[in-house]
């Protein structure tokens, strides 16, 4: 392979990454679909323009703005997926009078709130009967687009929460509740700001997220995702298991484009998974590498994905601390796969890829360098405690002044419309899942639920963290099997997070725990979802690429349990144990990656491996005392290796 093939189809990927949107966009172009494409495009190009200008001059009145949001990202779901349409991939449908009707009635419920917002907000107290009825509509509504984009279980979770609130007097044991009336239910869901479809995290999606993603689409209009995987494949691909460490970068930095895992994957992974194939890594562990290292982009600061913009508003933090607080596990997760595909290189004895067959390095940066800048100064700006929403806005038009600048010409047509259709397609899922997860909060606030299993679960722990971490990790990992990590980190955060705060967890620690475990829920088997993806390109048994992906990214089961048992791991604390801590838990790291392999200079025995696994716990348990020894027998593991390893060459010499 010559360096100019791989810019190709670099290229190509980026084309088939083209979103949802943008296809149909181009499909009724071409079937003279005009009408449809210019309400489409019309909505992405509004919502774009909209959502800068009130990041960068101020927000309106915040129920408006949410209200607005809901119903035209829901509109554009019934419209790419109308009533008979059963996937995204299917041909288009014309839409119907029912998907018409469903819009029309969506309208007039948002339109109660937007025309006059500060009337609506009084009603509170007494709703008149149009707010009943329309709260209803809004209600269906967001279940609907919920089934359409997310399926049958987000419709069903917060159907559930509501017939429990409704009907709390008939559910047994701690789930029993006093009854509340559906008048009352609707108020709190509709009516009420802080509550409900237009809490929290809806409120996020409009403060927030949306100029994120409009960053993210800057940033992949203009070639940013071409430069990082080049320069991922400059840097590591010559070395041992160059691919499959090519890969691992690629889908870390990609992070900071895609917020999710199988886009992550399909992106990356069309490219690096034949790559690996090609220089002896098996079809299910290329799968493996792809679907973990894809995971682990929700983490990588600074864009971490919708739920992180969500958790800093639950804690009513910047956001700048928690990609401080992110920083370490982030690193530790990506350098658990990077060690694992390392270790299997040496021990399969691969070859690596021949500086020839890769990028050069000079070039990439000589002209992909104006793509640093704007990554540099957001994460410049968040940490400087500037709010979320500028450094976002900042960043993008760096972006576009830097490309126009850097290449002395403005950004293509095609490009620029790829830039609103990519951040609305990418506000699809996010929409759905907050407002069917601030239903769920809602009546979850309303029917008390959340307290009277605080109580209990804490009285059965008795006082005990571990059983308490446990069912909270169970329960992220099956949520998060079937629904997007932002789903899942609200209703997990409503339910469960403040039973690990009034155990003694710190606020941060707890949150970030289930926001951890809702990311790699999709590496874990036997859902594991992004596994499935990067089992299809690699050409492997779905099956057994999710068990690898697990066995390989154990060491990220891991690492949450210890940054709540002391949060030095969050970079929380003195700076220096910080530094300390990170360093024993690379160890710590790096030896469960060789357990888990059977190999570290050379193969391990048995007793060897279970040593190893023994010392990695000590290791990333961030106290002073299982630091000391588990570097004494880390020390003492590897001489005994060079040892073996020179008594075995000494042998075959002979």
């Amino acid at each position: 392979m010559k360096p100019a093939e791989v810019d190709t189809r670099l290229i190509d990927i980026e084309k088939d990454e083209c979103d949802i949107v943008n296809t149909l966009l181009t499909e009724r172009l071409i079937n003279g679909k005009l009408i449809t494409a210019v309400l489409l495009a019309s909505i992405a190009v509004f919502l774009t323009i909209y959502h800068l200008a009130l990041a960068g001059f101020g927000e309106a009145d915040a129920m408006s703005v949410r209200s607005t949001d809901l119903f035209l990202i829901g509109s554009v779901i019934i419209i790419m997926k109308p009533l008979g349409r059963k996937s995204w991939k299917e041909p288009y449908k014309l839409i119907s009078l029912v998907d018409l009707a469903i819009i029309i009635v969506a309208f007039i419920s948002a339109l109660n709130i937007i025309i006059d917002p500060v009337s609506f907000a009084f009603r509170e107290m007494s709703p008149a009967l149009r707010d009943y009825v329309l709260g209803a509509v809004m209600i269906l509504f967001v279940l609907e687009i919920s089934r359409r984009t997310l399926g049958w279980v987000m419709i069903a979770v917060p159907a559930f929460f509501m017939l429990h609130t409704v009907f709390g007097n008939y559910f047994p044991g701690i789930l029993n509740t006093p009854p509340i009336k559906w008048e009352s239910l609707i108020t709190h869901l509709y009516v009420r700001g802080s509550a409900g479809i237009f809490g929290i995290p809806m409120g996020c999606l409009s403060s927030y997220i949306y100029v994120f993603l409009v960053f993210a689409a800057v940033l992949a209009a203009t070639g940013c995702g071409k430069f990082l995987v080049n320069l991922s494949f400059a840097l590591t691909g010559n070395q041992t298991g160059g691919p499959a460490k090519a890969a691992v970068l690629s889908s870390a930095t990609m992070g900071t484009i895609s917020g999710s895992a199988v886009a992550n994957v399909v992106t990356t992974g069309s490219f690096t998974i034949p790559l690996m194939k090609r220089v002896g890594y098996p079809p299910y562990f290329a799968g493996a590498v792809e679907a973990l290292a894809s995971s682990g982009g929700q983490l990588m600061p600074p864009v971490m994905g919708a739920a992180a913009f969500i958790m800093a508003e639950f804690l009513g933090m910047p956001y700048g601390k928690i990609i401080i607080a992110a920083a370490i596990p982030a690193v530790l997760y990506f350098l658990s796969v990077f060690i694992a595909v390392h270790l299997r290189a040496q021990k399969l004895g691969l070859k690596t890829m021949a500086r020839s067959e890769l990028p050069a390095l000079w070039p990439i940066i000589r002209d992909g360098w104006s793509y640093l800048i704007p990554l540099l100064v957001i994460v410049y700006l968040l940490l400087m405690g500037t709010s979320a929403q500028m450094a976002a806005v900042v960043s993008t038009f760096l972006v576009v002044i830097l490309t126009i600048i850097h290449l002395r010409g403005f950004i293509s047509k095609r490009n620029v419309m790829m830039i609103f259709t990519k951040a609305l397609s990418s506000s699809l899922t996010v929409t759905s899942a907050v407002a069917a997860a601030g239903i769920v909060v809602g009546c979850v606030e309303l029917s008390g639920v959340a307290f009277q299993l605080t109580t209990i679960l804490v009285e059965w722990g008795k006082g005990h963290i571990g059983p308490i971490l446990f069912i909270t990790m169970t329960i992220s990992l099956i949520l998060g099997m079937g629904l997007p990590t932002s789903a899942v980190y609200i209703l997990v955060a409503t339910i469960v997070a403040p039973i690990l705060i009034k155990i003694g967890v710190p606020a941060i620690s707890a949150h970030m725990f289930v926001f951890y475990y809702g990311i790699i829920a999709v590496i874990t088997p036997p859902v594991s979802v992004a596994a499935f993806a990067a089992a299809g390109i690699a050409e492997s048994d779905p099956i057994k690429t999710g068990f690898e992906a697990f066995r390989i990214g154990f060491a990220s089961y891991l690492v949450p349990f210890f940054f709540v048992l002391n949060p030095v791991l969050l970079a929380q604390g003195d700076p220096v144990h910080v530094v300390i801590s990170f360093v024993t838990a690379s160890m710590g790291i790096f030896a469960l990656g060789a357990a888990t392999e059977g190999w570290l200079i050379t193969k391990m025995p048995m007793w060897m491996r279970v040593v190893l696994f023994a010392n990695a716990i000590l290791l990333i348990d961030p106290r002073l005392l299982t630091d000391a020894v588990g570097v004494g027998i880390m020390v003492l593991a590897v001489w005994l290796q060079k040892y073996k390893g020179k008594q075995r060459t000494q042998v075959a010499n002979g």
